[in-house]
């Protein structure tokens, strides 16, 4: 067996990791198919304003470099916003 601070070292990582909240899954991060239809479609459906705004400079940024991840982004926002009304 190990020494006594051995033991205590292995005792409290077995209490962290029983009472540790499981890792959470990535967001996926990719392209959309129709970046700038499938982002402002999807905010215009959502119905906030600010979803909308979102999306709106997401496809301006996407357009301008090209990162997929903007689009993506705004995708996402439209899960994270509350729904207007």
């Amino acid at each position: 067996m190990g020494t006594e601070p051995d033991r205590r070292l292995g005792a409290s990582a077995a209490v962290s990791a029983a009472y540790s909240p499981p890792a959470a899954a990535p967001e996926p991060v990719g392209p959309a198919p129709s970046p700038a239809v499938e982002a402002l479609a999807r905010a215009v459906e959502h119905g906030d304003e600010h979803a909308v705004e979102f999306a709106d400079t997401a496809v301006d940024t996407f357009d301008r470099t090209g990162d997929p991840a903007a689009s993506s982004a705004a995708i996402r926002a439209t899960r994270l916003i509350e729904p207007a009304g």
